[in-house]
C-alpha cells in the first residue's frame, strides 16, 4: 500500500509541474491577436520574461470579486506576464507589459502596463 501511496503523490507532483510548465512557455498569441486587432492594432511579437519578473506591473496583487475557481481546495487562477510588441493604429510599433489572469478554461483578464492608452484593459467573464 505505501508504493500505491508514493507512485500516486509522484505522479500528482509530475501533473503539477508539466501544467505549470506549459503556462510558462506559452505565448498566449492566440488570445493577444484577436484582442488587439479589435482595437485596431496588429500583434509582432510575445516575450516570455525571466521567471517572477512583472516588469513596470506590481508584483502583488489583491483581487476582490470575479470568478475564482478551485479544484480540491486549491486556486487555480493565476497571472502570468508577457511582454508584447504590437503596432498601433497609426503604425508606431509599441512594445508594453501585459497581466494575464489565467483559469482553468482560458484567459480571464487582460492588464496592461500602466500608462498604456492604445488597447484597453479587458476584465470580466467570458472570456471571447
Amino acid at each position: 500500500m505505501d508504493w500505491a501511496l508514493y507512485i500516486a503523490f509522484g505522479v500528482g507532483a509530475a501533473v503539477f509541474i508539466g501544467t505549470r510548465i506549459a503556462w510558462r512557455r506559452k505565448t498566449y498569441a492566440d488570445v493577444l491577436t484577436p484582442y488587439l486587432s479589435k482595437h485596431g492594432c496588429v500583434l509582432v511579437k510575445v516575450e516570455i520574461p525571466r521567471f517572477w519578473d512583472t516588469g513596470p506591473l506590481p508584483r502583488v496583487s489583491v483581487r476582490i470579486g470575479g470568478v475564482q475557481s478551485r479544484i480540491a481546495g486549491v486556486r487555480t487562477t493565476h497571472f502570468e506576464h508577457r511582454i508584447v510588441t504590437f503596432c498601433d493604429s497609426g503604425g508606431r510599433q509599441r512594445r508594453r507589459w501585459v497581466r494575464l489572469l489565467l483559469h482553468p478554461f482560458g484567459v480571464q483578464d487582460i492588464i496592461w502596463e500602466p500608462g498604456t492608452t492604445e488597447v484597453p484593459d479587458k476584465k470580466g467573464w467570458p472570456t471571447a
